[in-house]
């Protein structure tokens, strides 16, 4: 999206690898929420060769959660946050709970997570990391780009009308 809506921002950023400082980048909001998320996946599927039920997966992310909501998102221990961050303790939790389900469903299991992707289309060069890089029996690879925040609805609508850019 920054491609196509600031063609010199996405140059500046990707090809000539321009980037703000970490330190003057702290995620709050959704951005925060989105990054904590992100990070109890990788420390959930750490070791590759535990396999986790649905109900296990559940309840590590939530002692997950509780460890790592000081550093990840120190904003929900705020004084009149605490509603907040339980709804999104639970909502994690479930959403973990569901992402496993699927998977075994479909006799998916995690390969890598965090994994760089790169590619080129002609001479731009494209680098990425995929989220989850999943695997089934047949070995066929899925790259799963994981959502934690925003409008479901509207990531819908995109992906039905074909305006999805990831």
């Amino acid at each position: 999206s920054t491609m196509i809506g600031c063609p010199m921002a996405w140059t500046l950023k990707y090809h000539v690898g321009l980037k703000m400082p970490d330190t003057l980048s702290i995620p709050t909001g959704n951005q925060m929420i989105g990054t904590f998320c992100h990070r109890i996946i990788q420390e959930l599927f750490k070791d590759l060769n535990v396999k986790l039920t649905p109900k296990e997966a559940e309840a590590k992310t939530l002692s997950l959660y509780d460890s790592l909501v000081a550093s990840f998102a120190s904003e929900l221990l705020l004084e009149g946050r605490e509603l907040d961050n339980k709804r999104y303790r639970a909502a994690v939790g479930r959403a973990v709970r569901q992402l496993v389900e699927t998977m075994d469903q479909f006799g998916l299991v995690v390969e890598k997570t965090e994994e760089k992707l790169q590619g080129s289309l002609g001479a731009i060069p494209f680098i990425g990391y995929a989220d989850l890089l999943l695997n089934e029996k047949a070995g066929h690879r899925f790259v799963l780009d994981l959502k934690w925040s925003g409008s479901s609805k509207k990531r819908k609508e995109e992906v039905e009308e074909g305006a999805a850019l990831q």
